[in-house]
Formats: structure tokens, sequence, C-alpha cells
């Protein structure tokens, strides 16, 4: 009888265990794209390094697309110099940005960012 119960327990965990792994990968799937304080997709190239206050580095979970002009909504936009800012999301500390769908490697990394562009 009690190696029942723990093999029953050993099963449920591996269940949810999976689950749990399943769900995350979600996490893993990040976009990115220049935007003008409006929200507004702009080239790519007026997110470069330098810092300004008219152009920001807008950052979303998932999977987005959006061409020049769209607006974005949710997300997060971030200095083009905010150098952390940018580790924290997956993307190289400093240079431009492929704007477009990135994939981050392993659950929960912050590193590693892969481009598919947009």
């Amino acid at each position: 009888m009690r190696i029942a119960l723990v093999s029953t327990a050993a099963a449920a965990f591996t269940v949810a265990g999976a689950g749990c792994s399943t769900s995350r990968t979600a996490d893993q799937v990040d976009s990115v794209y220049c935007v003008d304080r409006f929200d507004r997709v702009v080239d790519a190239v007026r997110c470069d390094d330098g810092p300004s206050d008219d152009y920001y580095i807008w950052h979303g979970r998932g999977r987005y697309r959006y061409g020049l002009g769209s607006v974005v909504s949710g997300g997060q936009k971030i200095r083009p110099d905010d150098r952390d800012a940018r580790i924290r999301v997956g993307l190289p500390p400093t240079g431009p940005i492929t704007p477009g769908v990135i994939t981050r490697d392993g659950i929960g990394s912050g590193s590693g960012g892969h481009s598919s562009g947009g």
C-alpha cells in the first residue's frame, strides 16, 4: 500500500512538472521594436546606442508583429542607452537592434537572444 502511494505521488509530480515546463516556454519568446514617444514603430536605426528622449526600444513578452507606423501597446519602453535594461530583456548592451521576435536561451534567461526579424 505504501509503495502504491509513493508511485502515485511520483506520477502526479512528473505530470505536474511536465505541465509547468511546457507553460514556461512562452516566456522565452519576446518582441522588440524601435518606437517613438507616441508608441509608433519607426526605423530601428533611430534606436542605436545614443541617448534619446524621442526614441525607445519597445519590449513585449510574446510574439508580436508590427510594421512601420503601427502603434504598439503594453510592453515596456527602454532608453537605447540603458545597458542594464537591454541586458535584462535579452538584448546586447549596445548596438543596433533587429526588430521583431527574439528567442531567449533557457527558461527565464535574460541573455542569448536570437532575432527572427520582422
